[in-house]
């Protein structure tokens, strides 16, 4: 359950919650994807950086990430 205040008006919603994982090399086409998709006019799509990620989760994150030709 969401509660937010937006354009002056308190709202009470379900929402989901959604984490996906992505290189930055296509992080710019996830993100103007999923603001095209999303029915909010003011979606909460959030970056977390992962410099410092633990080597191998960043490994797989790029294997699965990698476009096959």
């Amino acid at each position: 359950q969401s509660m937010y205040t937006y354009k002056g008006e308190f709202t009470k919603s379900h929402e989901i919650s959604m984490y996906l994982k992505t290189s930055i090399k296509r992080h710019d086409d996830a993100y103007k994807r999923l603001a095209e998709l999303h029915p909010y006019e003011c979606p909460a799509i959030i970056t977390i950086n992962t410099e410092h990620a633990h080597p191998a989760f960043a490994h797989w994150v790029k294997e699965q990430t990698d476009v096959v030709a």
